[in-house]
């Protein structure tokens, strides 16, 4: 966990020593608290800054959950709850800070442990005492039916919180909660969506993201015998699907035996979704329509197929920045092979144009496979 700070110097939560500051060079910088590291140990697991540079770092020490208030130079804020520290009250695993969310008048609110259909949250005022406006004497516990399996909780900006998982162990669920803790009557049916993502993902896989407009980007992987897929989807800030987002709501993503990370919203609008595995990292970045085709072109393996939707033929255009062989198969969303297009076929560098012809191909979603000597990119199609 780390946020950045002024002149590209970055603070890092960590274990034991509790946060420490590096220099744009990646050295410790030793202006910071006790030559570099905060003045106390503790486990750091969630930091954030407000807008007056104060960092709040919340984690644990003998086995209690602490928020730290810390001033810009790293060492503790005395006025800050008491001397400094704050301790969530005590509630099953309570170490387990797992969001922090600053709103603009300082408050802070923060999940303080997710397990199953239990949830626990806190707020703080901008003192760092509890807000005893705040469900029970700054704590709120929000119990969920029993057969709901909580496993990703995401602020949206207006301080709103969403809480995702299973239901019935074969869908899944978004609900939505007012920054009071009180469930958003206008999100979905009385705050509550269950949806089904097409293919289905792996639940412990599942990511989130809340966008700046509002909707809300998630993600996971699909696994198949082949190699496995990253499941993107986007819902309407009510809680809709967005069907205007990949392929009836969703986009496909080829990962490979990459483990899926985290989603991220740059300043520009552009989403990078980053995978990781075998000491190497993957991260895919998309244009802020996210549509179908759009992969950013800054990369050097841009691909777009049109028209899409397909009846018979379509064109697939990509970019080589080299002499390659070029393998292109048809899939469909179980990762069972269709129809083999381009085997083994040479192709010199520069911008290539291909006929996919998807003639007594039945109707329905498909993945387009096309994998040159360096790069393998993966296309959701629809055939008419």
């Amino acid at each position: 966990n780390l946020i950045e700070q002024e002149n590209g110097k970055v603070i890092v939560g960590a274990k034991s020593i509790g946060i420490y500051r590096l220099n744009p060079d990646r050295s410790l910088d030793t202006t910071f608290g006790n030559f570099g590291k905060c003045p106390t140990e503790f486990t750091a697991t969630r930091i954030a800054k407000r807008w007056d540079n104060v960092i709040l770092a919340a984690g644990y020490a003998s086995g209690e959950a602490q928020v730290i208030g810390f001033n810009p130079n790293g060492q503790i804020k005395t006025d800050y709850g008491t001397n400094g520290f704050t301790t969530i009250p005590t509630v099953d695993y309570p170490y387990v800070i797992r969001k922090l969310n600053i709103k603009n008048d300082g408050r802070l609110h923060g999940i303080a442990h997710y397990f199953g259909n239990d949830i626990y949250t806190f707020q703080l005022n901008s003192f760092g005492q509890p807000d005893l406006n705040y469900g029970n004497s700054g704590l709120l516990h929000i119990s969920l039916p029993s057969n709901f399996n909580t496993t990703m909780v995401t602020y949206q900006k207006d301080s709103k919180f969403l809480i995702f998982g299973m239901v019935n162990d074969d869908k899944f669920f978004a609900k939505r909660y007012l920054p009071n803790g009180e469930i958003d009557p206008s999100f979905g049916n009385q705050g509550t969506v269950i949806f089904q993502p097409i293919p289905s993902i792996d639940i412990y896989s599942l990511r989130t993201l809340a966008l700046e407009n509002g909707k809300i980007l998630f993600g996971g992987i699909h696994y198949n015998p082949q190699s496995s897929d990253l499941i993107l989807g986007r819902l309407h800030s009510d809680g809709k699907v967005d069907n205007n987002f990949g392929e009836n709501g969703y986009m496909v993503l080829d990962c490979g035996t990459f483990a899926f990370r985290k989603l991220l919203e740059r300043p520009d609008g552009k989403i990078l979704a980053a995978m990781s595995g075998n000491h190497r990292t993957l991260i895919y970045q998309l244009l802020p329509d996210l549509n179908i085709g759009t992969f950013d072109p800054e990369e050097n393996f841009s691909t777009l197929i049109y028209p899409n939707p397909i009846s018979t033929n379509a064109t697939l255009k990509y970019t080589l920045n080299e002499h390659s062989k070029i393998n292109i198969s048809l899939y469909n969303i179980e990762g069972k092979l269709i129809k083999t297009i381009l085997e083994n076929e040479d192709r010199s560098s520069g911008e290539q144009e291909e006929n996919i012809n998807l003639e007594n191909i039945p109707s329905g979603n498909y993945i387009l496979k096309i994998i040159s000597k360096k790069h393998n990119k993966s296309i959701q199609i629809f055939k008419k």
